[in-house]
């Protein structure tokens, strides 16, 4: 268990979007340990809009290499539930769509993890209105 200046417990302190405790950052950087996590993520946060499941899956598939099948297979039943369990995107089932949900943290740390190696997970994906 670690503690605060204070002697406060951090275990028991809520996360806020401006100060992440540490179990709250542990569990960011686990999620974002996952590349196809990263790409998700980041193409949700520079879309900043609801974008369709194809797009997300076909901008991926781009990206990584995959099949279109093993990429939707792999977001459908490991990677949407998890990030929607963290309260990081909000999923629309009507409309197949999801958005980014998670504040400034997120895109933080993706913004540090782009400056420190090659990849460039902040896209967007093209505008599905027109």
């Amino acid at each position: 268990m670690s503690y605060t200046d204070d002697g406060e417990s951090r275990d028991r302190m809520p996360p806020t979007e401006g100060s992440l405790v540490e179990p709250e950052i542990d569990k960011r950087f686990r999620l974002l340990a996952s590349k196809e996590r990263r790409y998700l993520l980041g193409c949700l946060i520079a879309t900043d809009e609801w974008v369709s499941i194809d797009t997300i899956v076909e901008h991926i598939a781009a990206r990584t290499g995959e099949s279109r099948e093993r990429v939707y297979t792999q977001l459908h039943h490991c990677h949407f539930p998890r990030l929607r369990t963290a309260g990081l995107v909000e999923f629309d089932s009507e409309s197949r769509r999801l958005t980014y949900t998670g504040g400034q943290w997120t895109k933080t740390l993706l913004e540090v993890s782009e400056r420190a190696g090659d990849r460039a997970y902040l896209q967007p994906v093209p505008s599905e209105d027109g």
